[in-house]
């Protein structure tokens, strides 16, 4: 989403800068803003362990000392937060006169928040409502009650977590075309999913999914798409399932429409989201979803996306996969999801 941003955003009326914790050298998302001329800086040359021990060990003094010459070099007017990040901001709190700060909840704040790592971004929005230029910006109206609710404050706008959808318009390749570039069997079914890998997105209970669907339908192929610190671990459980030829990983992917154009069903069996980039993209992609009932139904954009308790069997799950109905058209409801129509909010606010 911050990519799209920087994407988006009107660089003739903002001097737009985006900094990061690390610097990811291979990260498709940054070379994509460092190729379209968008200055991205990082506070830590490179994301190898000894930076994260480092981080870990001295982040606490070092990054925020960074962000305060980083503000005071560039003269900056707004600081727009992302992720778990506002914590480093508390210490230059006395430095940030005149500089609105926004900070963006991606998450479901009930589940996110009572999380003990998130003690201390719980800490520093309660820091941070004390001051006027400081605004949370939450992804959906629901949200937007919750975290009203939680830190007993008004101060909160809703930008949606929209796609571009250009993007998805504009593919020319058919689908098979895009599968037999990629590696997938042309006249598999695909089931796809994109996410980082990690324990909310719950893979594990995708691979075992997967294992009960091809019971069903032999010919069908499983393909991933992301990184993320528990990859090895998924893939060391597909290996063992011995279907070789029957899945693929991909990560760094700057060609996610194609690649959902290439799928056949859409799955999200989240242990919970707050507003899932990914979810609203393969809407869009007018693709077929099923995604597990933890997830936000604000994300559920159109009628033909199916929910599912985790509580359901592997085969409840295999077999809605494989019976979704596939005829997926938009309503009016999913075009407010445009980025384009978004990011003029996001601009009015930074101007405001």
């Amino acid at each position: 989403m911050v990519k799209d941003y920087g994407l988006l955003i009107d660089r003739a009326q903002f001097d737009l800068r985006i900094l990061t914790i690390y610097n990811v050298k291979n990260s498709t998302t940054i070379n994509q803003l460092l190729e379209a001329g968008v200055v991205v800086d990082s506070i830590l040359p490179g994301n190898s362990l000894l930076w994260k021990l480092f981080k870990w060990s001295l982040g606490f003094f070092y990054i925020p000392l960074y962000i305060r010459r980083f503000i005071a070099k560039n003269r900056t007017d707004v600081v727009h937060v992302h992720m778990n990040q506002l914590h480093h901001l508390v210490p230059i709190m006395g430095d940030l006169r005149g500089v609105k700060v926004f900070y963006t909840v991606h998450n479901d704040p009930d589940v996110y928040f009572s999380k003990s790592l998130m003690d201390q971004e719980y800490k520093a929005v309660i820091k941070f409502k004390q001051k006027d230029n400081f605004t949370l910006i939450s992804l959906h109206e629901t949200m937007a009650n919750q975290l009203s609710k939680m830190f007993n404050f008004d101060r909160i706008v809703t930008i949606r977590n929209g796609v571009d959808f250009e993007k998805f318009c504009s593919v020319t390749q058919t689908k098979e075309e895009i599968r037999e570039m990629n590696g997938i069997p042309v006249n598999s079914f695909v089931i796809g999913h994109v996410g980082r890998f990690t324990d909310q997105k719950n893979h594990a209970f995708i691979v075992d999914m997967f294992e009960e669907i091809l019971k069903l339908r032999p010919n069908s192929f499983l393909l991933l798409i992301g990184s993320g610190p528990l990859k090895s671990q998924i893939i060391e459980k597909l290996k063992l399932l011995k279907i070789e030829g029957k899945y693929t990983v991909f990560s760094y992917r700057q060609d996610i429409p194609e690649l959902l154009k290439a799928m056949d069903v859409f799955i999200l069996p989240s242990l919970f989201e707050g507003l899932p980039v990914s979810l609203v993209e393969a809407q869009v992609a007018k693709l077929p979803c099923v995604v597990s009932e933890n997830i936000n139904k604000e994300s559920i954009l159109l009628p033909s996306t199916k929910l599912m308790s985790l509580k359901a069997s592997l085969t409840d799950w295999a077999d809605t996969v494989l019976n979704v109905p596939n005829n997926v058209e938009w309503n009016d409801h999913i075009r407010k999801f445009d980025m384009r129509k978004e990011i003029k909010e996001l601009e009015s606010l930074y101007k405001g």
